[in-house]
């Protein structure tokens, strides 16, 4: 899939914000929070589904509002699932709610109902789509509508979208009539949730699960206290969950170590980066260079040592594989529980 993309840098600096607002065509009415005249610099690039839109929008500060008269002129009443992605909180107004929303917190919004928001510098990520597309939900979000989804699950379905946005360049057609019915599953349970609904989506809350630990592995990479009760402060799960979901992996700790030695191998493979092998060890959180070397080799079958030579020497070290048994093979413990 290719996304399309609406930029004003293209335009004089005087010319800018009409170009934003002409992007609207009235579904909005935007103002800015800084001088116009020292231009404005936004852009949105938007992808096309079957059953929705998903927007990452860039704008200085801003405010927008819809209004009664733009909803009887344009007859829109779509839902518009919000997050800011920026560090820059939004200031809400939709009927008689109020809410200032943290970055990083969903919000949905209905475009058939008067609102007004304002917030700072910041891009967003935004997904819209029809009441038709999804019928069932639209009792569950009209409730939701206008409130914070500032909830374990609100979250969850915020690193959803953002999971969504990173794979879209690599979905095809053909994969969009499911892309529909996960994205029905995903917001069925997240914003009301049931066991039912829970269960239906489990793959994909587990796939979401996956990437928020990925990343916060990545971010406390080097920590010595990178362990089990972090990964569940920083996911928001529970140790029994973090257990489940990375048994597949070989358990927390292996996957940690395994975590850290791949990215160990792409800094020593990549020949722009010339510190020691010492203060690559100690970046990905092994406690001396003689600890890495010996759970580099276990894993590689060869040394940092060996591969930064071969770097420098114009050869590109490849991981040794691991021995992979046909996939009708039984394991010793299943032959041991069959007797």
């Amino acid at each position: 899939m290719k996304p399309s993309v609406v930029a004003t840098g293209a335009f004089a600096a005087r010319e800018q914000f009409d170009a934003w607002c002409a992007w609207f065509q009235g579904v909005f009415a935007v103002q800015p929070n800084g001088q116009e005249a020292a231009g404005f610099l936004a852009s949105s690039t938007t992808w096309t589904l079957d059953s929705a839109l998903l927007c990452r929008v860039a704008t200085p500060p801003i405010k927008v509002k819809r209004d009664s008269g733009m909803i009887r002129r344009d007859h829109l009443d779509h839902w518009n699932i919000a997050i800011g992605l920026g560090g820059a909180a939004t200031g809400l107004e939709s009927g008689p709610r109020n809410h200032t929303v943290p970055s990083g917190v969903p919000f949905i919004i209905s475009l058939g109902n008067p609102l007004s928001s304002e917030r700072a510098a910041d891009e967003r990520l935004q997904l819209y789509f029809s009441r038709d597309q999804f019928p069932s939900l639209n009792a569950t979000l009209d409730m939701a509508s206008g409130h914070p989804l500032n909830t374990p699950l609100g979250l969850l379905l915020a690193d959803f979208m953002k999971l969504l946005e990173r794979n879209l360049p690599e979905i095809s057609a053909e994969d969009q009539p499911r892309l529909s019915e996960a994205l029905r599953a995903m917001l069925a349970a997240c914003i009301a949730p049931t066991g039912e609904r829970l269960a239906e989506a489990q793959m994909l809350t587990r796939l979401t699960q996956m990437e928020r630990i990925r990343v916060a592995v990545r971010q406390r990479m080097a920590s010595s206290r990178l362990g089990p009760a972090m990964l569940c402060r920083e996911v928001g799960i529970s140790r029994s969950q973090l257990y489940r979901i990375l048994e597949s992996e070989g358990g927390v700790a292996r996957y940690i170590l395994q975590f850290r030695l791949n990215e160990a191998f792409a800094r020593l493979s990549d020949t722009g980066v010339s510190c020691t092998i010492a203060t690559i060890a100690a970046a990905h959180g092994f406690a001396d260079a003689s600890t890495f070397s010996r759970s580099f080799r276990r894993e590689f079958g060869v040394t940092p040592t060996e591969v930064r030579a071969a770097v420098q020497s114009g050869v590109m070290v490849k991981p040794r594989a691991k021995p992979v048994f046909a996939a009708d093979a039984l394991t010793l413990q299943a032959c041991l529980r069959g007797l």
